[in-house]
C-alpha cells in the first residue's frame, strides 16, 4: 500500500485509461520542421505564398509549438539547398574521369511556364553506366 501511494505521488501509476492512450508525438526541432515543409513544398509543387495562407498555417500547426515558416524563409532555405546541390554536382563532375553525354530538352507548358530538363550520362570505364538527373 505504501509503495502504491509513492507511485501515485511520482505520477508513475497507470490505470486502464492511460494504458490505451496513444504515445505522445515525438518532439521535432524548428529546423527539422522547416526541412519537412520544404520537402513537402517541392514534392507537391506548392508555391511560396502557400505558407502565408492562414488555413494552411493552421493545418501545419498540428498541435506543435513550432513557428510556421514564412514564404521568405522557405525561399531562402530552398536557395541554400539548391546551392548545396549545385556544389555537389560540380564536385562530382570535376572528379569524373569518364565521358559525359548531355541531353537537353526545353518546353513551354500550356499555362506558359518554361521548363528545361537536363540528363547527364556518365559513361564510366567500369562495366556499368551511371545517370545523374538535374
Amino acid at each position: 500500500m505504501i509503495a502504491r501511494k509513492a507511485e501515485e505521488k511520482a505520477g508513475k501509476i497507470s490505470d486502464i485509461r492511460t494504458m490505451f492512450q496513444p504515445a505522445p508525438k515525438p518532439r521535432i526541432t524548428q529546423n527539422e520542421f522547416e526541412v519537412l515543409c520544404l520537402r513537402a513544398m517541392v514534392a507537391s509543387n506548392w508555391s511560396f505564398s502557400q505558407f502565408e495562407v492562414p488555413e494552411f498555417q493552421n493545418l501545419l500547426n498540428g498541435g506543435y509549438d513550432l513557428h510556421i515558416p514564412s514564404a521568405k524563409v522557405m525561399k531562402v532555405r530552398l536557395a541554400k539547398y539548391a546551392e548545396e546541390a549545385r556544389e555537389e554536382i560540380k564536385l562530382r563532375l570535376t572528379n569524373n574521369e569518364s565521358r559525359i553525354s548531355l541531353a537537353l530538352d526545353c518546353w513551354t507548358s500550356p499555362n506558359r511556364l518554361e521548363f528545361m530538363g537536363m540528363c547527364l550520362l556518365l559513361i564510366c570505364s567500369l562495366i556499368f553506366d551511371s545517370e545523374l538527373f538535374i
